[in-house]
């Protein structure tokens, strides 16, 4: 099964006299296949799968502060020459996962007509107002093959 699918995070720090600000943000995509609607029984394997999860946290430390300066010989301050100014930071980490193509498989499905259901859903989280997060699903694909496992004297055989 294949989807195409977005995350989007956004993340907004404001920061000044170098005080720290922190934001972050998650969206995660996570797919299953119900068989005949139900999520087990006969076991659909695996169970669900993250095809998509990000993790962005912003940080940063802006408006340097002066620990100290020097006079120079004219009286005047010059902070961009004779002055110590603490230094501004700013971090971003990112957490990416994807999996844009699982394959779902059935063991022990007997005789008969079944019904294979996909459920797509998107969860996300933002630590403020001054974080955002949303996932998209577009178009997707599913092929469902027949394969019938023979365990014989010499193994496993596979017939189509």
């Amino acid at each position: 099964m294949s989807f195409e699918t977005g995350l989007y995070t956004q993340t907004l720090v404001r920061s000044k006299n170098g005080s720290s600000d922190t934001e972050s943000a998650t969206a995660t995509l996570k797919v299953r296949v119900l068989l005949d609607g139900q999520q087990v029984s006969p076991a659909v394997e695996p169970d669900e799968v993250v095809y998509d999860h990000r993790l962005q946290q912003l940080s940063a430390v802006l408006g340097g502060v002066i620990q100290s300066c020097t006079v120079g010989d004219d009286g005047v301050i010059d902070v961009a020459t004779e002055c110590t100014v603490t230094d501004e930071e700013i971090n971003l980490v990112l957490d990416t996962m994807a999996a844009h193509h699982f394959n779902f498989i059935v063991r022990d499905l007997g005789p008969g007509d079944h019904t294979a259901e996909v459920q797509v859903w998107g969860t996300t989280s933002a630590s403020s107002a001054d974080a955002s997060a949303w996932v998209s699903v577009g178009r997707g694909s599913l092929s469902v093959e027949e394969v019938r496992a023979i365990n014989g004297d010499g193994g496993i055989v596979f017939e189509n």
